[in-house]
C-alpha cells in the first residue's frame, strides 16, 4: 500500500495528467507465502516534492542510534555534513562501522569525490573497503544485526534532495542477519583500505580529490 502510494505521488509530480486515487489502484495485500519474511517494513520516500529530507534524515537517525556495528554498501558516497558528523561519531563511540563502496567508480569524479572523505573517516575508526569484483550497485545498511535498509538512495545531494528515491527499512533480525551475512561475504571481494597508506597519499591526489569534491555539488 505504501509503496503504491508513494508511486502514485512521483508519477503525478511527472505526469501532466494525473491519475486519480481510486481503490482499484490499491488491491488487497495478498498473506504472505511462509513466516520467513520481515516482520515490518517502514517505506521511506524523497525527492524535490517532499518538504523535508526524508532520505537524508533516516540515514542519520540509525546511523547515531547504532550502538554495536553499521555496515554499509553504496556506489555513490558524496555524504552531507551530516551525515559525514554521524558516521564519525558512531565509530569513536565505539560503533564497529564499516563502508564499501565500488573500487573504481563508473564517474571518475564522484569516485574521486568519495576519496577526499575518507581520511577523515579513517581517523575516527570507520573501516572502509573498496570493491573490486566489477561495480557493487547496492544500496544497503545494516545496523545491530536488527535493522537493515534496502533500497534506491545513495548518499550523496542528488538522492537527499532533488531525485525520486525509495527506500525499504525492515526491522527483523532475521533479515538482518541475512544481509550483514552478505556483506561479510562481499568482502572478500573487498581491498581494505589501509589509514598509514592512504595518509601517505601526495599533495596532488589530495588536491584533484578536494576539487572534485567541490564540483560535486553541482552534478
Amino acid at each position: 500500500m505504501s509503496l503504491q502510494r508513494h508511486f502514485l505521488v512521483s508519477w503525478n509530480a511527472s505526469q501532466p495528467n494525473p491519475l486519480p486515487y481510486s481503490r482499484g489502484l490499491f488491491p488487497q495485500a495478498k498473506p504472505p507465502p511462509t513466516e520467513d519474511v520481515p516482520a515490518l517494513a517502514q517505506v521511506v520516500a524523497g525527492g524535490p516534492i517532499y518538504p523535508m529530507s526524508n532520505i537524508m534524515l533516516s540515514y542519520f537517525k540509525i546511523f547515531t542510534l547504532a550502538r554495536e556495528k553499521l555496515y554499509i554498501t553504496n556506489p555513490y558516497f558524496i555524504p552531507s555534513d551530516s551525515i559525514l558528523e554521524a558516521l564519525k561519531q558512531a565509530a569513536l563511540s565505539g560503533v564497529d562501522v564499516r563502508l564499501m563502496v565500488p573500487k573504481k567508480s563508473d564517474s571518475a569524479v564522484v569516485g574521486l569525490s568519495a576519496n577526499s572523505y575518507f581520511q577523515e573517516l579513517l581517523e575516527a575508526g570507520v573501516r572502509i573497503f573498496l570493491y573490486k569484483k566489477g561495480f557493487v550497485h547496492a544500496k544497503t545498511v545494516v545496523s545491530d544485526g536488527k535493522l537493515s535498509i534496502v533500497g534506491t538512495a545513495n548518499m550523496d545531494i542528488r538522492s537527499f534532495d532533488l531525485n525520486f528515491e525509495m527506500m525499504s527499512v525492515i526491522y527483523s533480525e532475521g533479515f538482518a542477519r541475512k544481509m550483514e551475512n552478505m556483506f561479510i561475504d562481499d568482502l572478500k571481494e573487498c581491498d581494505e583500505v589501509d589509514p598509514i597508506q592512504w595518509a601517505k597519499r601526495g599533495i596532488g591526489k589530495k588536491l584533484v580529490e578536494s576539487i572534485a569534491r567541490l564540483v560535486s555539488a553541482f552534478l
